[in-house]
């Protein structure tokens, strides 16, 4: 069985352009080994919520409910690293459901209620604009978080090349200004879904819809 080995472990080969020539991207997409990763981060991408009540935790590669083993992802993630890192930056909180139910959502859904209690709008995240026609878009893909700005651009370039919509917003995160890259904005889930699968199928395998 191969080991596999993360997109970092090597360095990118050594390609020389040409007298007269000079190198169309620096990205290092002729590395042999980029996309590849550890065995546990395949594990945990291979995971998929259901939306039943309660939400059960499937391995696609098998079908099996897995929920009890990773019993400390909640909805929606399924990358213990990005769930850690979205909870730190403070942006993101876990909240229970009236069915008892965990999520993580935006501190941005919280609201107040006539009551005076704090309750969980069931509105999508904010950043909603309007298309052309002046349908409501409802919805993003998030592609990536950035603390450089060059990275933030190369992601923008890939998802233009990849004919998709593009937004950029620029917040703070542990303390540091980061740009967040989105595809977007959709009008329908339908569109929403295609875009998410065009941006794993690219190697962005974190991106998420919000």
């Amino acid at each position: 069985m191969g080991v596999a080995v993360p997109r970092s472990a090597r360095p990118a080969p050594a390609l020389t352009p040409p007298p007269g020539y000079e190198a169309a991207w620096t990205d290092g997409r002729l590395n042999q080994d980029r996309g590849k990763q550890l065995l546990s981060g395949a594990l945990q991408t291979s995971l998929v919520w259901t939306q039943t009540v309660p939400r059960r935790l499937i391995d696609r590669r098998t079908g099996a409910d897995v929920t009890s083993e990773y019993h400390l992802l909640v909805y929606p993630y399924t990358d213990y690293d990005k769930q850690i890192r979205d909870l730190r930056g403070g942006e993101k909180i876990v909240v229970r459901t009236r069915g008892g139910e965990r999520q993580i959502v935006s501190r941005d859904r919280l609201g107040t209620n006539a009551a005076g209690q704090t309750v969980l709008s069931t509105k999508a995240a904010p950043q909603r604009s309007h298309d052309a026609s002046g349908t409501e878009a409802r919805a993003y893909v998030q592609v990536g978080t950035y603390g450089r700005d060059a990275n933030a651009r190369r992601t923008v370039t890939r998802l233009r090349e990849l004919g998709l919509p593009v937004s950029v917003s620029r917040t703070r995160l542990g303390g540091q200004s980061v740009q967040v890259v989105l595809a977007g904005p959709f009008a329908d889930r339908r569109s929403t879904g295609a875009a998410l699968s065009t941006v794993r199928r690219a190697g962005y395998s974190d991106a998420f819809t919000r």
